[in-house]
Formats: C-alpha cells, sequence, structure tokens
C-alpha cells in the first residue's frame, strides 16, 4: 500500500530528526541533576572564534541503597566550545555515556543499562550569570537482555538560567530551568513524560587551601500523562495528567588545586523511571561518588 505524499514526508522527516538526535549523545539516567558545571568563562577575543572551549567530567557511583539492579554506575562527558560569536555568546555540544552495572553474575559485575542524553546549545555569559537555550536529548538502551527494560527517548528544548554569588564565607549558585520534550518513546504507555520544571542551588564553603565543602539540592517537578503509541508528540492524544515532584540532595568534600576539580561525598536522588522493566518505578537512591572534572 503506497503512503500518500505528506505522510511519507512526514515520517522521513521524523526519522531523520531521530537519527540525528541520536548522533550527539551526553548522559545522564538522574532527573535531578546534582552537579553545578558552570558556564564557560568568556574569552577575551571579540568576534567569531572557534573550538576554543572544553569541559570533561568523569564519576564513579558506588550505591548504598536502591534496587537490585543499582550497584555501581559510571559515566563520562565531554563538552567542546564550537563557535564564539563575540566575547559572551558560545555555541558548544556536549556529549556523555552512562553505564549501570548489578552483581547478579558469576563475577559480581553485570552491565544491565545504558543511557545518553545529548545537549547542543547557546550558552550567553554575563559575569555572575548566564542563560543557556539548547537541544537535549535523552535516551536508555538495554544490554543483551541482561534484565528486562524499555528503550526510552526524550527529547526537546532546554532554557537554563544560572545565578552565582562570590560572598566572604560561602558561593553560592542557582540553577532553574525548564525541558520540553517534543520527541518521546515509551512502551510503558501509562507514563510519558511531556516536561518538567527544575530548580537546583550549591552553595561551596571553602575550607583551608583548595579545600571546600560542598552542599547541593534539587527538585524536579515532571509533567506526567498516558498515551496511546509508545512514540508520542506533542499532538499526541494524552490523558490523566499528573505532576511529580522529585527530590535530590548531594554533601561532598571537594579538592580543586589547579583545573581539576574532585569531591567525594554522599548523595541522594529519587528518580522517576530506571527503564528497567515494563512500567516505571520511582526510585530512592543513596550513593557513594567519586567525582572529577576539568
Amino acid at each position: 500500500m503506497l503512503m500518500s505524499g505528506g505522510k511519507l514526508f512526514q515520517n522521513i522527516s521524523i526519522n531523520l530528526l531521530l537519527m540525528c538526535c541520536a548522533q550527539i549523545i551526553i548522559a545522564a539516567q538522574d532527573d535531578n541533576s546534582l552537579i553545578f558545571r558552570g558556564h564557560f568563562p568568556a574569552v577575551e577575543k571579540k568576534g567569531v572564534s572557534f573550538l576554543n572551549s572544553f569541559a570533561s567530567e568523569a564519576n564513579i557511583t558506588r550505591y548504598l541503597i536502591a534496587n537490585q539492579h543499582h550497584v555501581w554506575r559510571a559515566r563520562v562527558m565531554s563538552d567542546v566550545g564550537l563557535i564564539n560569536f563575540s566575547p559572551s555568546v558560545l555555541w558548544h555540544t556536549g556529549l556523555t555515556m552512562e553505564t549501570l552495572v548489578d552483581n547478579q553474575n558469576d563475577i559480581n559485575f553485570r552491565l544491565v543499562q545504558v543511557y545518553y542524553q545529548v545537549l547542543t546549545a547557546f550558552d550567553w555569559n554575563l559575569g555572575d550569570q548566564s542563560f543557556r537555550f539548547g537541544y537535549r536529548h535523552r535516551c536508555s538502551h538495554g544490554t543483551d537482555g541482561a534484565v528486562s527494560s524499555r528503550i526510552t527517548i526524550r527529547s526537546g528544548p532546554t532554557l537554563v538560567y544560572q545565578k552565582n554569588w562570590l560572598l566572604k564565607h560561602a558561593n553560592i549558585s542557582i540553577e532553574p530551568g525548564t525541558n520540553l520534550y517534543l520527541i518521546g518513546q515509551n512502551s510503558d504507555l501509562m507514563n510519558q513524560l511531556r516536561g518538567e520544571l527544575f530548580f537546583n542551588s550549591q552553595v561551596l564553603f571553602p575550607v583551608y587551601n583548595s579545600l571546600s565543602l560542598l552542599f547541593v539540592s534539587g527538585i524536579n517537578f515532571l509533567f506526567n500523562s498516558e498515551g496511546n503509541n509508545f512514540l508520542y508528540f506533542p499532538f499526541s492524544p494524552l490523558k490523566n495528567w499528573e505532576i511529580i515532584p522529585l527530590w535530590g540532595a548531594r554533601l561532598a568534600l571537594r579538592v580543586e588545586p589547579g583545573r581539576i576539580k574532585s569531591d567525594i561525598g554522599l548523595a541522594y536522588r529519587q528518580n522517576f523511571d530506571s527503564s528497567l522493566g515494563h512500567h516505571a518505578e520511582k526510585l530512592h537512591l543513596l550513593s557513594l561518588e567519586l567525582n572529577f572534572m576539568w
């Protein structure tokens, strides 16, 4: 049966968009981001310049309280400044991959899920504050059927504001923002996220030389609905709206001797859906984390 020209064009456009989303990937299963990257510093050179900003991150997590499949997590991230349009406007793209491991095999180390996320965005740096507008793509994939899982996709525009205060005894940062999901995929038709509003805050207390005490908290309000198809869009039928609040916090000790920052601490997170199993399940996760940023 032949498709109409309009229907064929729509399908081709959707597939191309999904393919483009999947090419550039930066990851997280967490609904609350408890690591403040900060904005890229403004460059001294005026006008247009290329590839003069770079940031990376590595994370190792040992879960202390979690479900049966959350034992270890590893994450790597890189972010490259592509074009500076002026000293304060930057177009950049980030890439991260995150792996989840449990202990249910002969060597107590089984890869059960891989998470990806992409962010390509424009940052406007205004000194102690910044704005970010971009496109964010999140997805998860199972690993050789190790456990029952779902492929999930959440893609759409993101808008984030960050403000910093350098006080005498503390450095304070806040980060409110929103994510909208224009393209989604989830075979759990009872839970299809359409967007979220979040607010994160960070307080850094200098202790001695390059040593600081770090406290981060965040709350996220997810807008969830039911749908009729596993692949959904803004115009897809939806019903039974609900708002789901999620909270997280992290307490850590940070060492910052130079360009490389490292911290070790405890983190508590509430996640809405790990994509493990046939249906979304809210998780309460307590973990010990080691982070490196440069």
